[in-house]
């Protein structure tokens, strides 16, 4: 999981006891040494549930995404870095993340002025849905914000979970009116960002980009439009839906 340790940590500041929640949840306390460890889609929806309800932090998924970086997205993050522009940098993220990981997709739309960075899941996700769709637009905003400038706000933040009691949390870091019980997990802003020059790309153009993730004659591969929506927690958390192991391990939580 990618943002392991960060999770973690989290859960100490939140005055919970990281252990004994992961014990409750039956997980193997092995899964957060690294954070290249694989976990489903639906275990950790259901792990961040938990959290939420033992720390009593409905907003736990905002937290936890928002103390994501660029190097938890880690060699797509280093491209990210290395792009000429902010549109460069998410087409990076879209066309690449599913060499890394394959628990959901992003997906970037422009039309009519408006960009529309999405994110969706491959298959549900548990309990902990809604932790994971805002934790993943944490992510987003705050990749964007380190891309660019520290005080970047999005348009509009569109987020597929029941608003809470206290929205103040998601006003004071998004900065930007969210629209919650929305069927997409999206952050909308004015598309003429996407030329933003990034300062890192001149320091980091002679980055080399591995065979793995090049497609035919060394061109980087792509995401079809039809593949919708976001794989930015999908890296930022590890998932993956592929393995007999962790499908197996999901079905102790269905």
């Amino acid at each position: 999981m990618g943002v392991a340790p960060e999770l973690y940590a989290l859960l100490q500041d939140l005055g919970a006891d990281p252990g004994a929640i992961i014990a409750e949840a039956g997980l193997d306390p092995r899964l957060f040494d690294n954070p290249r460890n694989l976990v489903s889609v639906v275990v950790l929806g259901n792990f961040l549930h938990l959290c939420a309800e033992r720390t009593n932090c409905p907003h736990l998924g905002l937290l936890a995404g928002q103390r994501a970086t660029l190097d938890s997205l880690r060699l797509v993050g280093s491209l990210m870095k290395a792009s000429e522009t902010l549109g460069a940098a998410l087409r990076a993220l879209e066309a690449h993340l599913k060499i890394q990981n394959r628990g959901a997709v992003v997906h970037l739309e422009v039309e009519s002025g408006v960009a529309i960075l999405s994110f969706a899941p491959y298959e549900p996700m548990g309990k902990g849905a809604g932790y994971i769709c805002e934790g993943g637009l944490a992510t987003a905003v705050r990749a964007i914000r380190e891309l660019c400038v520290s005080d970047w706000a999005p348009t509009e933040v569109l987020i597929p979970r029941r608003e809470p009691a206290d929205a103040g949390p998601y006003r004071r870091f998004f900065r930007a009116p969210i629209r919650f019980n929305e069927e997409t997990a999206a952050v909308v802003f004015p598309a003429g960002l996407l030329s933003w020059q990034l300062p890192g790309a001149s320091t980091a153009s002679g980055m080399m980009v591995p065979s793995w993730l090049r497609g035919p004659r060394g061109v980087p591969t792509r995401v079809g439009s039809s593949r919708w929506f976001a794989r930015m927690s999908c890296s930022t958390w590890c998932l993956d839906v592929r393995t007999p192991a962790t499908r197996s391990l999901a079905q102790t939580f269905r």
